[in-house]
């Protein structure tokens, strides 16, 4: 299956009038073909559905177990933007209604894979997008047999797959919108932690103690410049028994000195 798939799709990334193929040569010339080494019997409608229709309106395709559709897909031809967030929200919303697990939005070169069931809008059900002419050709051949092949779709495998990949770009997300409010949360109300360690290696620089209230004037005012500076320090593996904030007295007019050896 898969070597089929490669050479189909290196073909495709070397036709140069892909670029100007409409809906039907895209559907004909990309998408069944692709759909043809997935696996599927392109030519039982049964399985493959054209046009399948929904409270009066069609899908382009409805692909079909048992007589019950599995995945929705909808095609665009290779110049339509796929970030049109009306076609997808119409895509979502058909595939919630019929409670269909996995859609698909394509232009034949770029592959947009969503979970209908999962999130609030369009863009945080999107778990994966497949490129044919960015990515690699193996990469691309492995990722659709592993989402959308018969196979892997008879079997549960690919949405299981599907809904793992979610969660974890959920998570990341997560994680991503937490971190600037955690940082903002340090420097705006710090822990005694924090100053206690900013303290103790002012201390040791210059024999004085700073006051608390010194530190967080500090902290608060040098915000974007201490971040920038723990962003630019490389990654260290091994781990240091205690940290040292700054190594040598600031000047808070200049900017922050290099590490030497150790860092925030």
């Amino acid at each position: 299956m898969i070597d089929d798939l490669v050479t189909l799709i290196e073909k495709i990334k070397s036709n140069s009038y892909v670029s100007s193929y409409n809906e039907d040569q895209t559907k004909n010339g990309i998408i069944l073909p692709i759909l043809r080494r997935l696996g599927w019997d392109t030519e039982n409608i049964d399985e493959v559905f054209p046009e399948f229709s929904i409270e009066n309106q069609r899908v382009d395709y409805a692909l079909r177990l048992k007589n019950k559709q599995v995945v929705f897909l909808e095609a665009k031809r290779p110049t339509e933007d796929l970030d049109n967030e009306g076609h997808q929200d119409q895509l979502l919303k058909y595939s919630y209604k019929v409670s269909v697990e996995l859609a698909v939005f394509t232009n034949g070169i770029t592959w947009y894979l969503y979970l209908p069931t999962a999130g609030v809008d369009w863009k945080s059900r999107k778990f994966s997008t497949v490129d044919l002419k960015a990515q690699e050709s193996v990469s691309v051949a492995n990722k659709l047999i592993e989402l959308l092949s018969k196979k892997n779709i008879e079997s549960g495998e690919a949405l299981h797959t599907a809904k793992a990949i979610h969660q974890d770009k959920m998570k990341e997300g997560a994680i991503q919108d937490a971190i600037p409010v955690a940082w903002n949360k340090i420097i705006e109300e710090p822990d005694s932690l924090l100053l206690e360690l900013l303290a103790e290696n002012t201390e040791k620089i210059c024999g004085h103690r700073p006051e608390t209230s010194t530190l967080i004037k500090f902290l608060k005012s040098h915000q974007p410049r201490i971040l920038t500076y723990i962003l630019n320090q490389k990654t260290v593996s091994e781990p240091r028994k205690s940290a040292t904030i700054f190594t040598k007295p600031v000047n808070i007019d200049t900017k922050l000195p290099k590490p030497r050896g150790q860092s925030i």
